[in-house]
This record gives C-alpha cells, sequence and structure tokens, in this order.
C-alpha cells in the first residue's frame, strides 16, 4: 500500500498515527501511560491463559468439582508455579510503574511532529510486504497503540498464507493492546463531507461491507400524521407556515 492511498482511505487513522508516534518520539506522559497500560493488560491476558494451561486447573477440577475459592486457587498457584508467580511479580511491576508516571508539560515539537510523519510513511509502506526484517525493525521502535491498529488494517492483511501469514498471526497474539468499541479507525473511509472546511461526516465501509455513517451529529426528522394525513401535517412546517393549501401539505409529507 503506498502511503498516498492509505492517507485517502484511512484518514482518521493517520491522524492518529501520527500524533502517536510524535508522543513516542517526545516520550510524553500520554506515551508513557499507554505503554504502560498495554503492558498491563498483556500480562493479565498471559496469566488468564496461564490459569487454563496450569496442570494445578486440572487437578483441582478433578478433586474439587464444585470448585474453590479464588484466594484459594492463588495460593495453590503461587505455591507449585513458578511461572505463574513470575508473571504475577511482572504485573505488580508494571502497575507500580503506571502509578510513578509523572504528568509533564512535555509536546512534540514541529521537527518531531515532522520525523512521526516520515516514520509513519516508511512503516506502512513497509508492512504492506512484511518480512522477518521489516517486524524486527519496527517491532522493538513502535508504540502499543500503533501496533494494535496497523495489525487490524485489512488491505495489509490480505496476504493470509505463507510467511507473510505467519508473521501477522504473531503480530495480533503480541501486539495486544487494552481497547475497545468501534473501529472506525480501520474502516476504509469511501466519502467525506465538509461544511466550509470543516470535516462533518464520513461514510465507511465496515469488516462485513455495511456502509456506516460516521458523524458528530446527526438530525432525525420525525413527520407526525393523523388518518387523512392532511389535518395536521402543516403545523410542522420548518418555516413557521400555516397555509392550509393542499399543494403545500402534500408537498411537505412528500
Amino acid at each position: 500500500m503506498q502511503y498516498t492511498e492509505f492517507t485517502q482511505y484511512y484518514p482518521f487513522l493517520n491522524t492518529l498515527l501520527v500524533e502517536w508516534a510524535a508522543h513516542r518520539i517526545a516520550r510524553t506522559a500520554d506515551y508513557l501511560e499507554a505503554e504502560a497500560r498495554s503492558h498491563i493488560s498483556c500480562l493479565q491476558s498471559q496469566i488468564e491463559r496461564k490459569k487454563i494451561q496450569m496442570p494445578l486447573t486440572r487437578q483441582i477440577f478433578a478433586e474439587f468439582p464444585h470448585g474453590i475459592s479464588l484466594e484459594e486457587f492463588e495460593r495453590l498457584a503461587w505455591a507449585t508455579d513458578e511461572e505463574y508467580k513470575y508473571l504475577h511479580s511482572l504485573l505488580l511491576e508494571a502497575k507500580y510503574s503506571l502509578s510513578e508516571i509523572k504528568t509533564t508539560t512535555v509536546t512534540p515539537s514541529m521537527q518531531q511532529i515532522q520525523q512521526a510523519t516520515e516514520e509513519v510513511k516508511d512503516y506502512i509502506q513497509a508492512l504492506a510486504h512484511p518480512s522477518v526484517d521489516v517486524f524486527l525493525k519496527w517491532n522493538s521502535r513502535l508504540s502499543s497503540r500503533e501496533k494494535f491498529y496497523i495489525q487490524l488494517l485489512p488491505n495489509l492483511l490480505r496476504e493470509k498464507n505463507g510467511e507473510a501469514g505467519k508473521l501477522w498471526s504473531l503480530a495480533t497474539d503480541e501486539w495486544g493492546y487494552l481497547d475497545e468499541g468501534y473501529q472506525i479507525l480501520t474502516e476504509p473511509v469511501i466519502k467525506s463531507f465538509f461544511s466550509m472546511e470543516r470535516l462533518i461526516g464520513a461514510i465507511t465501509v465496515n469488516s462485513y461491507g455495511v456502509k456506516c455513517l460516521n458523524a458528530p451529529v446527526t438530525m432525525f426528522v420525525d413527520i407526525d400524521l393523523d388518518s387523512s394525513g392532511l389535518d395536521c401535517s402543516y403545523f410542522s412546517f420548518p418555516w413557521g407556515q400555516s397555509d392550509t393549501q393542499e399543494s403545500l401539505v402534500m408537498e411537505a409529507i412528500r
């Protein structure tokens, strides 16, 4: 994918990727907090997977069909499984590091924003044709937010087989990020609407091909009619007239 094509179809994501990259380069408090939260999210997922896979879990199901308390399970897990204990210690450290992040007034400079723009351009074009070298280069550099969103892009994931497919499967597992909600950022924009120069809405295509209207404000119009369809509609004329001529009423109904 060429960068010009990316900015055309994913303008919202492009704007945020540049912003996130600039914060990463400047190492702002926003970047540090986002990274800490991402690390916590990944560790929590690893711990949950570990709980399912532990021999202790199978043993408990066999010996205690009605289960045991969470406190008792934690005590047994800490006593019998070193990896589980290690993951928990990492989680405690991550939560402590999050609490230690200081709010600062550091903001990216114009030079750092320009550098961020160039980096986004470079990795979007490179990841369209992924290789081991490409992943090694960007895996250590990108923030969790950047990695999470770019691995969701369908155009970058079109190669599902072979080496590229294996790399993207690995990225999906490792490039996790705690984020929920409607993913407009990774839906291609097929039409934008402007008022003067201000963007007021966009039509995107979601993952199963449905066109979606995205707008901060939407007007819904409700036309109420009585059984005849004529007697009350004129009260709702937006221009405030009370002319009851049938032609005007029928025009409003249409």
